[in-house]
């Protein structure tokens, strides 16, 4: 297991005073951008329709379909199958707000948003 998107690992642990207080003065990810991360994630994985049982309409209804299965089988495993990190590590877009990790000793990460590609505050 790797670490999750959030999380740098890079030796000393934070302590839980300081992510929640990172984590409060994140703003929520909007619906709009949560739609947006699945649909990039979606684009990436090349799959068979025919896998899937009786063919879905089009490539987008098929990759929803796979995503749902995946999601049941995963919410059907325990929790210490793999946790999602705290939010703490982590930069967040301005402009879409969704999640950046930061990476390394410097806690620097891409000078672009991974989603929008909105230039990133440093």
């Amino acid at each position: 297991e790797g670490p999750g998107p959030c999380s740098s690992r890079t030796g000393a642990e934070e302590s839980p005073d300081a992510a929640a207080a990172q984590a409060q003065a994140l703003s929520l990810t909007p619906h709009e951008t949560m739609v947006a991360s699945v649909l990039d994630l979606l684009q990436r994985w090349h799959f068979s329709q025919e896998e899937l049982g009786a063919r879905p309409c089009c490539r987008l209804h098929g990759a929803l379909e796979l995503l749902s299965q995946l999601v049941a089988t995963m919410a059907a495993g325990g929790c210490h199958v793999r946790k999602l990190d705290e939010v703490n590590n982590c930069r967040q877009c301005g402009s879409c707000f969704v999640l950046q990790r930061l990476v390394g000793e410097t806690g620097s990460s891409m000078p672009a948003c991974w989603l929008c590609h909105a230039p990133l505050a440093m």
